[in-house]
């Protein structure tokens, strides 16, 4: 589990207006403000450069872009959660390539993990593939087993007799440190995602 504290977020698909329309759409079903926000730190890689590792030539080893350096320094060293949306505007290599699947996930976003104590949630779009077999992959597997858990988000099957579009279930397909299988049911109201029952027991709480 993840303990409260300061979170970075680096979002390259969204500019800044959309992330704080968003941000308050989201205060507004938590009941709170900007202000609160404090140890938050959202940034906008719209229309920028969003690589953090480069690779030169097939076979050889990625390289830490500036990016990447500066990454490190807006995090410090006490954040709880860094955030990458997503892989798809981050990762330049070949993602059928294992070589350099790994050295993205274990040392650009491990490397980040490692020197900076965060846990590092990294967002990814499955395949057709993956969305048919329900793996959530795309690529190599070493997506799958160079990180310590992966959650997969589902829409309810459109047949099914209860059938909502709204609902949508995050669950846990690896788990390293966790049992596999477990998942969460929320729906998608007013503009968040609320959890039908959180875990530990609470209502009300927001993915």
């Amino acid at each position: 589990s993840i303990q409260p504290g300061p979170v970075l977020a680096l979002f390259a698909e969204d500019d800044e207006d959309e992330l704080w329309r968003r941000q308050a759409d989201i205060n507004r079903a938590l009941g709170t403000d900007m202000a609160s926000l404090y140890n938050f730190h959202a940034i906008s890689g719209c229309g920028n450069d969003n690589i953090p590792m480069e690779f030169p030539r097939n076979g050889t080893s990625g390289v830490g872009t500036e990016l990447l350096s500066h990454i490190h320094k807006l995090a410090g060293t006490d954040p709880a959660l860094i955030i990458v949306d997503n892989a798809a505007d981050t990762f330049s290599g070949n993602e059928i390539d294992r070589h350099q699947s790994n050295q993205f996930l274990k040392v650009a976003l491990g490397g980040l993990a490692r020197r900076t104590g965060a846990a590092v949630l990294l967002l990814a779009h499955p395949s057709i593939a993956g969305m048919n077999s329900k793996s959530g992959l795309s690529g190599s597997t070493a997506w799958n087993n160079g990180v310590r858990s992966r959650l997969v988000m589902e829409r309810m099957d459109s047949e099914a007799a209860d059938f909502d579009p709204d609902i949508r279930f995050l669950r846990t397909v690896k788990g390293n440190y966790s049992r596999i299988g477990d998942t969460i049911q929320g729906q998608w109201k007013d503009v968040v995602f609320v959890l039908d029952k959180a875990p530990g027991g609470g209502l009300g709480a927001h993915l």
